[in-house]
């Protein structure tokens, strides 16, 4: 059963393949949860000692380069004009990433001081996005910037209670930017602050960007203002699906196995 269940799961993931990607016309966007993108140092201000050379995972320079390959190669097949990432540690590993790319990415980097010492970041095409202020929490980096020429903010959360705190502050300042949020977001007040869940289309037809119980979900999401109407989609390939069926993680347990995430990228085209 378990068997017949894989290979539904792998002819699934051969259905999500489509063909982005940069279409100049239009605004592109994605996120990508890079799972635990630690380098391989220890921190003073959290514990990940199992992410150094003497710890649990054995996560040395050679692992540690070796996905960072991973990675930007993905972001440079998936070539939008910005992308979202979550998981990193620091700016150092943003930075190696933004090297090994092939495009000539700007990126913004935050701290978000959490427990786990996980942070977000911003990879852009610094030629059509232009920052104007940042703000960052402890689950939120907030994002006000000039995106192919239109009033833009960008939302990346943690948790849907911090993307609802801040979409009502900016509620209250009559702001007319375009709003892309990304990220968790299951229990964002969508309908209060005018919102779509431009994921939804892909989850109805039984797509997601992680696989639960030997099921595809839509662990990431894309919401935008209601005057947008595309839609965001997974970004799958071959390489990226392990032989279960499930996003091929750069560890299985504790077993290095030396992929990508757990989590697939998800992106949208906006007019």
């Amino acid at each position: 059963m378990r068997g017949i269940t894989i290979v539904i799961l792998s002819i699934i993931a051969s259905l999500f393949s489509t063909t982005p990607l940069l279409a100049q016309r239009h605004t592109s966007f994605g996120y990508y949860d890079v799972d635990k993108f630690y380098d391989t140092k220890p921190s003073t201000f959290y514990d990940d000692r199992a992410y150094t050379p003497e710890g649990r995972y054995c996560w040395d320079e050679e692992r540690y380069r070796r996905k960072v390959e991973n990675i930007a190669s993905v972001i440079d097949t998936m070539h939008l004009a910005a992308i979202a990432l979550y998981g990193v540690e620091n700016e150092e590993v943003v930075r190696d990433i933004v090297l090994a790319s092939k495009l000539e990415y700007g990126y913004l980097h935050r701290t978000l001081s959490t427990d786990d010492g996980l942070d977000f970041a911003l990879l852009y095409a610094g030629d059509r996005l232009f920052i104007e202020e940042v703000e960052s929490g402890f689950d939120y980096l907030s994002i006000k910037c000039e995106f192919d020429h239109k009033p833009t903010l960008i939302l990346l959360v943690r948790n849907s209670d911090a993307a609802n705190t801040v979409l009502r502050e900016n509620l209250c300042q009559k702001s007319n930017r375009r709003i892309i949020i990304a990220g968790r977001t299951s229990r964002v007040n969508s309908y209060d602050f005018c919102l779509r869940d431009a994921c939804h289309k892909a989850e109805h037809r039984g797509r997601g960007n992680s696989v639960y119980k030997e099921k595809w979900q839509m662990s990431d999401r894309i919401l935008t203002d209601s005057s947008q109407l595309a839609d965001a989609e997974v970004f799958i390939r071959d390489y990226l699906i392990d032989i279960s069926g499930a996003p091929r993680a750069t560890f299985s347990y504790r077993r290095y196995v030396g992929g990508y995430s757990s989590k697939l990228p998800i992106y949208i085209f906006l007019d």
